[in-house]
């Protein structure tokens, strides 16, 4: 939960120079928000697993952007992506969104 926070806080660090000016405090806040959260709802590994759940379908289709973008000469000027690497990282695409969906499906039963 340490880690989550300090990431998401990190992430608004972009959208509000004030973000930096009281970072320590929003890590903070964001950690006790979470806490009453999950003692709220009372169950916090289902919420836990929800989340990697969500982040197995997130994971593939950040991928897929970063290997759709391997083939752009605008951004990579010189660059020759072997095409092995690229068959290989749609291979990993696929079989991790078909994970991610069936993650999420078990879990939403």
């Amino acid at each position: 939960m340490v880690g989550s926070a300090f990431t998401s806080v990190s992430f608004a660090k972009s959208v509000h120079a004030s973000v930096e000016k009281y970072f320590r405090h929003l890590i903070i806040a964001f950690i006790a928000f979470s806490t009453i959260v999950f003692l709220w709802v009372g169950q916090p590994v289902k919420l836990l697993v929800a989340a990697g759940a969500v982040n197995g379908l997130v994971l593939p289709f950040a991928l897929a952007i970063i290997l759709s973008s391997v083939f752009k000469k605008d951004l990579l000027k010189d660059y020759r992506h072997p095409r092995w690497l690229s068959v290989i990282g749609w291979i990993v695409v696929v079989v991790m969104a078909y994970m991610g969906v069936r993650g999420l499906a078990s879990w939403l039963r």
